[in-house]
């Protein structure tokens, strides 16, 4: 009688794996869901509170025997600053996105703005610091959020446009993650700068859209 030869050392950990998660269990049901990617490596995720009857809330995703948390959380981060200029007006908006699985709540924004003189060695012309109230951000979704409009001093010469964002900043009640604790923390800064283009531009520096 041949004897068939029994799986190698990786394939046999991810096949143990397998059936420690039931996979392979007969009429399995909320079981996790296993497949094998186009490099031949298991993947899978599982959702604890479906298989444990909302005992836990999480779920672990995996690539053969290496596993991660996805924490069922809110994530917020700001994706881009949006400007529209008219004549000396310019309107600030910033685009915030929920990459995370639950939906946010209305958390503030700290919106820091400074306008400088590229032709006059950078000096700051002006310069707002702002409080802005994000609003409520369902999961894998986007907000455009109005900041303020800004007024040039003129659109003869160029000016920059300096703008930082930290969406749902520490607090001092709330030290470690501000009002909403997220699955990532490290996401919820941005910067950029732009230049309104004057008679003779330096386009140097991305104009402001």
């Amino acid at each position: 009688m041949a004897i068939e030869p029994g799986p190698r050392p990786r394939a046999r950990r991810s096949w143990l794996l397998l059936c420690s998660l039931g996979f392979f269990a007969a009429g399995a049901a909320n079981a996790c869901e296993v497949w094998r990617d186009e490099h031949g490596f298991f993947r899978g995720n599982c959702k604890l509170s479906a298989i444990f009857k909302e005992r836990f809330v999480l779920d672990v995703a995996f690539l053969s025997d290496e596993s991660r948390y996805r924490l069922r959380l809110t994530d917020l981060h700001p994706r881009k600053f949006k400007f529209q200029v008219f004549d000396r007006n310019v309107e600030v908006y910033v685009d915030v996105q929920n990459l995370g699985v639950l939906a946010t709540r209305t958390v503030d924004a700290a919106v820091m703005l400074t306008v400088t003189d590229p032709g006059n060695g950078n000096s700051t012309s002006s310069s707002s610091n702002l409080v802005v109230p994000i609003p409520t951000i369902q999961p894998g979704s986007e907000q455009r959020v109005y900041v303020t409009t800004l007024t040039l001093p003129d659109r003869n010469r160029d000016w920059d446009i300096t703008a930082v964002v930290a969406v749902d900043p520490p607090t001092p009640s709330s030290p470690m993650w501000g009002a909403t604790a997220e699955s990532d923390e490290t996401n919820n800064t941005l910067t950029h700068t732009c230049r309104t283009y004057g008679l003779t531009p330096d386009t140097s520096v991305t104009a402001c859209n």
